[in-house]
């Protein structure tokens, strides 16, 4: 082998290895180059959106700007807020979306501050033509009688009123941004009260269906019997009773309504009237979804009243075999509906119990008046048959002969039942009755009661409790005693000695008012001067009236003797030798009248027993 000279293998492995160094130093190379462009390209794209940003941030502070500065209305904001939107979704991660973005932005700036700079003269014609378009609203809304249009007259007032003062493009953009607010909510307004009214006829229709048999009553007028045929029970000026619960309690949704209604008479903006819109779509989905949930027992509730009131009207001894028959057929609905149950279906059951029930009212009313009627005259025969004996003559006058009389006691009550037709000519005469009943039965335990005159009585607290006028001020003439005692809020305050009417010409016994007071008044006889109850013309210095039966609380300054037995006949020539002739008469000498006269008012109950 020769001294030099390589072997040809290793001169091949020389010049690979010399070609790999060459092609590592140019990949490096163009490797570098590629990095140095990417980032280059990455620093620009940066700095393209960091750029797109700031005129985004700039175009965001003009439009608050001319929004909260200047009042620059909706309707000229709203094109650039949109093109605003639509530059953004020109920022895809490329310098030329970022740039693209960035002149809209710039642009977009632009046209905002043209129009903040609008002219006076500019912004005073729109805001006369939005003003325009807000007075037609509130002018409609006037024309549909609404509520809420006086809220919105005012609104308009103080607009036209800032119009007439304003002097520059703020002033006038102010008044115009008001305006097309008022606008658009007067626009919202209807379709948002239809869907309330939508709502709150559903609410009162499930409340109506869910209420139940028995609905509350609300606060009504003490009645006072005044003794007329076609009036026979008067209003009572001065005295509201309570009236009664509810055995149901309030719906969710009558709630909702109420909270509806009151957030609907508040709303001034379209904002506030789509809200409520929203919400009353919500509450009508979920007060469907409650009441297909409530309506079953709903009816079972009903079904149980009408057999309730059945029996009722079979212990009155009514007949009820078409009554027993609907029951049948309605029971068996019900349980035709338990099966496959709807809102129409169960509603329609409701109504048809309720008709029906309805059917009993008057049938078993008109059992009950005559079983009341009958009670009665069982309490006056039983009154009938007690006898206070005057010490005048020694003969025995019956302790019930107010309650016994054919025309004002019993007899009345049952004449008016001969003539009763309709639901209320019974309920009218059957309060009658009770308020005798109860006066009687009151009477017939007061004569065993020996408690002074002058003192509390017992009777007298129940009847106060009965007519439910224990606070007021109740006068309370017991018949038997001759005696009248003075209530003020359940506290006796006086008790004056009285002369009712004699056992020929009795008082009203019941539950009067004062309906007139009067002073130095005459009273002339409806007899004749032939009849024996005829009077001369009687001067009387205080009358208070308390029956058009004509009869008077007043003063008898010819009575020399008030209190027991002066009803029944003594002598007294100049007093009828008895009892008044259906008036309660007080003793005038002493100033008892004169101090009822001041002490009761229009309106004080009377309550005779």
């Amino acid at each position: 082998m020769k001294q030099g000279k390589a072997p040809a293998g290793i001169r091949m492995q020389a010049q690979s290895g010399r070609s790999s160094r060459w092609i590592l130093i140019t990949s490096s190379t163009l490797l570098g180059l590629v990095l140095v462009g990417s980032l280059a390209i990455g620093f620009f794209t940066e700095a393209a959106s960091a750029a797109a940003q700031r005129d985004k941030a700039a175009l965001d502070h003009a439009l608050a700007d001319a929004r909260t500065n200047m009042h620059v209305p909706a309707s000229l904001i709203a094109p650039i807020l949109h093109d605003e939107q639509q530059a953004a979704g020109v920022e895809n991660g490329t310098i030329g979306g970022y740039q693209a973005a960035s002149a809209s932005y710039v642009k977009l700036t632009q046209q905002t501050l043209a129009i903040e700079q609008m002219s006076p003269a500019q912004a005073k014609t729109l805001a006369q033509t939005d003003l325009a378009a807000f007075s037609s609203g509130v002018a409609a809304l006037t024309k549909g009688n609404y509520i809420e249009a006086a809220g919105y007259a005012g609104r308009l007032s103080q607009a036209q009123s800032d119009f007439t003062a304003a002097a520059s493009t703020k002033d006038y953009f102010k008044v115009d941004s008001i305006a097309q607010d008022q606008v658009a909510a007067i626009q919202q307004f209807q379709p948002t009260y239809d869907r309330l009214q939508a709502f709150t006829k559903l609410a009162d229709d499930e409340a109506t269906l869910l209420s139940g048999a028995s609905a509350a009553s609300g606060p009504a007028p003490l009645q006072c019997a005044v003794g007329m045929n076609e009036v026979y029970w008067q209003d009572d000026p001065l005295i509201t009773l309570p009236g009664t619960q509810a055995n149901t309690k309030t719906l969710p949704e009558t709630q909702w309504a109420q909270s509806d209604l009151l957030a609907f008479r508040n709303a001034t903006t379209a904002q506030q009237y789509a809200s409520l819109n929203r919400l009353l779509i919500t509450q009508s989905q979920q007060a469907q979804a409650n009441e297909i949930n409530l309506l079953p027992t709903a009816a079972t509730n009903e079904l149980k009243s009408f057999q309730d009131d059945i029996t009722t009207a079979k212990k009155q001894s009514v007949d009820t075999t078409t009554f027993e028959q609907q029951y049948t057929a309605d029971a068996q609905q019900a349980q035709t509906l338990a099966a496959k149950p709807t809102v129409d279906g169960y509603s329609t059951l409701i109504k048809t119990i309720r008709k029906q029930d309805q059917g009993l009212e008057l049938p078993v009313l008109k059992a009950k008046t005559a079983n009341d009627v009958a009670a009665l005259k069982q309490l006056v025969a039983q009154g009938q048959a007690i006898k206070t004996i005057d010490p005048a003559n020694g003969v025995g006058y019956p302790d019930a002969y107010e309650y016994a009389d054919p025309n004002t006691g019993v007899g009345d009550a049952t004449q008016r039942l001969v003539y009763a037709q309709t639901l209320d000519d019974y309920q009218q005469v059957d309060k009658e009755v009770l308020s005798m009943t109860a006066n009687i039965q009151a009477m017939l335990t007061n004569l065993n009661d020996k408690t002074p005159s002058d003192q509390v009585h017992q009777t007298d607290m129940q009847l106060l409790s009965y007519y439910g006028i224990t606070p007021y001020r109740v006068v309370v003439v017991s018949l038997r005693e001759q005696v009248a005692r003075m209530y003020d809020n359940g506290k006796l305050v006086k008790t004056l000695k009285v002369t009712t009417g004699a056992p020929d010409l009795p008082s009203i016994p019941g539950m009067h008012c004062v309906l007139d007071k009067q002073v130095d008044t005459i009273f002339k006889s409806p007899d004749p001067p032939t009849s024996p109850d005829y009077y001369a013309p009687t001067p009387i210095h205080y009358a208070m009236y308390y029956s058009y039966y004509g009869y008077e609380l007043h003063d008898a300054w010819w009575r020399s003797w008030f209190g027991k037995y002066s009803n029944l006949p003594h002598y007294d020539p100049s007093a009828f030798n008895g009892g008044s002739h259906g008036c309660v008469n007080f003793d005038y000498q002493n100033g008892d009248s004169q101090w009822l006269y001041n002490w009761v008012s229009i309106g004080t109950p009377v309550i005779l027993y």
